[in-house]
């Protein structure tokens, strides 16, 4: 088994998570440059563009929602009964030795 590899792994992912912290801390940063500067991106040569990009967020009326609830309820009944039917797949996970 390739040791190395591993702690390679694991090293990365834990750059991985600090990375994650870092740009969740400056997001709000960069969000407000651009809102002042009103513009929709900034172009960094050699790098790329950081800018906004716009997503619909639909709200379904009354009737759609208990829908909804109702096949909810309808899937954990199949699952109970044993009428579903699932696949399961194999995710590399990684867990950090608490300090």
């Amino acid at each position: 088994m390739n040791k190395e590899l591993f702690t390679r792994y694991a090293e990365l992912k834990i750059k991985e998570k600090e990375l994650k912290a870092e740009m969740d801390e400056i997001r709000p940063q960069v969000v407000s440059e651009i809102e002042v500067a009103e513009i929709d991106k900034v172009v960094i040569p050699g790098y790329g563009s950081v800018g906004f990009k716009i997503a619909k967020i639909w709200k379904f009326s009354h009737e759609v929602e208990q829908a909804e609830l109702e096949i909810e309820g309808l899937k954990d009944k199949e699952k109970q009964e044993g009428k579903a039917t699932f696949t399961e797949r194999k995710d590399l996970v990684f867990n950090a030795e608490k300090k």
